[in-house]
């Protein structure tokens, strides 16, 4: 595919549910009242239209299925991930997923511990996957974890409708949603589990903060999946930037254990378990796929440690008057 092309985007569709209609709202004043004008339509899924907000009059588009849940000062800043996901290949991507999902669970496992994490606490439903990219991390939860009621959203809606071509192959239903997340389009307290992978080490300070409390509003509990200063990381970076050329993924500033917990704890929110993920079970992920009898080396003694570069974080909010899910 040619840089910069647009042949994906233009050849991948959606359609949007009506259903995700009741969990959006306007990402400027929050306002739940949003009249649908919808017009290519069937009975219980849109093409094309709007959602006008009746508090503050801003309008948003639904195109290609697609809401598009953007204030016009957020319209702007997709910046290095629009055009990342723009000259991704989803076909191609998505057809390599299959391949790699049929390696044995236990590999699977190994390889998304966050998915394990999450069906450790007894998750099922009502998960928002906060700047979603490809939709490999909601497939993991869907495939290993059973989660059944999935949201994605993402700023780029080239990767929206790649992950939806992803979700679409392996026959799980989740609804897109095209926003920032600055501010989320969505009301208080709406998900179960609000998560998001390699996201907030592309901010710091007080936006770093926002981010979270973003999180947070809108879940109950929260997972942030960050990668952390360990030498395996920087080995890792300094090999891939040589092979690219560069580090094509913008600013990233990897995060220590105790910022994480100062973060979650800024907004009342408690740790209740941890994880990592290790460049050794994503050798044996990529080894098996060619030659299953590849050794378990993230299984020797001290490699999963001496190989870590990823820390998974589950907390919850210790207020219990939050009231129930909406």
């Amino acid at each position: 595919m040619r840089p910069g092309s647009n042949y994906w985007l233009r050849k991948r569709r959606h359609i949007m549910n009506k259903d995700l209609i009741n969990q959006l709202c306007c990402p400027a004043c929050r306002a739940s009242a949003l009249a649908l004008n919808a017009t290519t339509s069937g009975e219980a899924e849109i093409q094309k239209g709007t959602l006008h907000c009746r508090r503050c009059h801003l309008t948003y588009a639904i195109v290609d299925g697609l809401p598009v849940m953007l204030t016009p000062d957020q319209a702007s800043t997709a910046g290095v991930w629009k055009t990342l996901h723009q000259r991704t290949d989803y076909t191609k991507y998505v057809e390599l997923m299959k391949t790699r999902m049929r390696i044995a669970r236990n590999i699977l496992n190994d390889y998304f511990p966050h998915a394990g994490l999450i069906r450790k606490q007894g998750i099922t439903r009502k998960v928002l996957d906060i700047g979603c990219g490809s939709g490999t991390y909601s497939l993991a939860l869907a495939v290993l974890a059973d989660i059944k009621e999935l949201t994605l959203l993402d700023i780029s809606p080239a990767a929206l409708l790649g992950a939806g071509q992803l979700m679409q192959a392996f026959g799980i239903k989740a609804h897109l949603v095209v926003g920032d997340i600055h501010r989320l389009p969505f009301e208080n307290n709406r998900f179960q589990l609000a998560l998001s992978g390699g996201l907030i080490e592309h901010f710091t300070g007080p936006e770093q903060t926002a981010i979270v409390a973003e999180h947070c509003r809108v879940a109950q509990q929260v997972m942030l999946q960050v990668p952390t200063g360990t030498p395996a990381y920087w080995f890792f970076r300094l090999v891939y930037s040589v092979i690219k050329g560069g580090w094509p993924f913008g600013f990233e500033k990897p995060v220590a254990r105790s910022h994480l917990i100062k973060l979650l704890h800024e907004q009342d929110y408690q740790p209740q378990a941890w994880s990592s993920h290790n460049f050794a079970s994503s050798l044996v992920f990529l080894g098996k796929q060619r030659w299953p009898k590849f050794p378990s080396v993230h299984k020797w003694p001290g490699m999963a440690l001496f190989s870590r570069h990823d820390l998974i974080v589950m907390a919850r909010a210790r207020d219990n008057n939050r009231g129930g899910i909406k």
